[in-house]
């Protein structure tokens, strides 16, 4: 029997083409996977740092305004500063200032000196001995972090002004964790008539940010930077920082 070509039903070339299964060689896949782990591998560590130091900039600023508070107690209790009797940079003195200003902070444990600040998370030497605690002392509070109080000299100018720093208050956000490095877990404040203050201000002649954080980046004077631009550019593109000019690196 011949085959009527008239009945024959032709079918479109597309609807072969949309029923052939289409899929990806094993080169092609790890060649997208290798792509992509590279991508990973630039991207992540980046916004792991990025993260981390939003959270640095966000415990720095809410200790400055608990320090701020507990300060504002301190002064209706004691009267200013410079009426606590703090003449020297010594453990006496240092544990005078921690017993005045800790009024209406959430502290845990008190720590004195000689080794016991250790218990605190107090370490004896911060960016390899950078600072000299041997006359300080220190306290936990709640929240993990470890405020360090050293005191100091009677008549300490801090700026241009003639601020009087009777102590530093000095915080370690996370304690005994690393990487224990003052400007990026340990940050500076002054202690005076004026108020809690943190160093490396635009005015700080005492600790000049120029010279205590972009320069040699020791990390003394990093604090007002990264509360004010909240922000720690400083340790990316310190050589295009400055109070009077850019103040991050993608300005």
């Amino acid at each position: 029997m011949k085959k009527n070509k008239k009945n024959q039903v032709l079918l479109p070339a597309t609807h072969c083409a949309k029923n052939r299964k289409i899929a990806f060689t094993l080169a092609e896949v790890l060649i997208t996977l290798g792509i992509i782990g590279a991508v990973a591998a630039l991207t992540i560590p980046t916004l792991i740092q990025n993260h981390q130091e939003k959270v640095t900039v966000t415990k720095v600023k809410k200790f400055f305004n608990i320090m701020s508070q507990s300060y504002d107690f301190s002064v209706q209790k004691y009267g200013l500063p410079s009426q606590w009797g703090i003449t020297t940079r010594s453990a006496e003195d240092s544990i005078l200032l921690r017993d005045k200003i800790t009024g209406s902070l959430k502290v845990i444990k008190l720590c004195a000196t000689n080794g016991d600040g250790k218990n605190c998370g107090a370490s004896d030497k911060y960016n390899e001995g950078a600072c000299d605690y041997s006359n300080y002392s220190s306290a936990s509070l709640a929240d993990g972090t470890t405020v360090i109080f050293v005191s100091n000299s009677k008549g300490l100018s801090i700026d241009s002004k003639t601020t009087v720093s009777v102590g530093e208050v000095q915080i370690d956000i996370n304690g005994l964790k690393p990487p224990n490095v003052l400007g990026k877990d340990v940050f500076m404040f002054y202690v005076t008539d004026k108020g809690i203050i943190p160093s490396g201000t635009d005015d700080d002649t005492y600790l000049p940010f120029s010279s205590n954080c972009l320069k040699n980046n020791n990390g003394l004077a990093c604090t007002a930077w990264l509360i004010y631009n909240e922000n720690m550019d400083y340790l990316h593109c310190p050589d295009e920082l400055s109070w009077h000019g850019k103040h991050k690196c993608s300005d």
